[in-house]
């Protein structure tokens, strides 16, 4: 079955109802976002924010009041 976008148009791979689809993290930004998280919480600081940054591909995390973690496609991790 060939995914078509009104008018018998065929659809994009990089595009879904007109709309680009958005990156996903990488395995290891996935798994290190995790264990961040569940270290945060382990300190009770809310999670308020997580999200990835379009531009550069890294995951951004901000808890508490000013904890900012960066992890980079590559898995690593950087506090500001």
């Amino acid at each position: 079955m060939k995914l078509t976008a009104g008018m018998g148009k065929p659809m994009s791979a990089a595009f879904l109802g007109g709309k680009p689809i958005p990156a996903l993290p990488t395995q290891v930004q996935a798994l290190n976002s995790f264990i961040v998280c569940y270290n945060l919480t382990k300190l009770y600081l809310p999670i308020f924010i997580i999200r990835q940054d379009e531009r550069t591909g890294d995951v951004f995390i901000l808890a508490g009041e000013e904890t900012i973690v960066l992890i980079s496609p590559n898995g690593e991790r950087r506090f500001l």
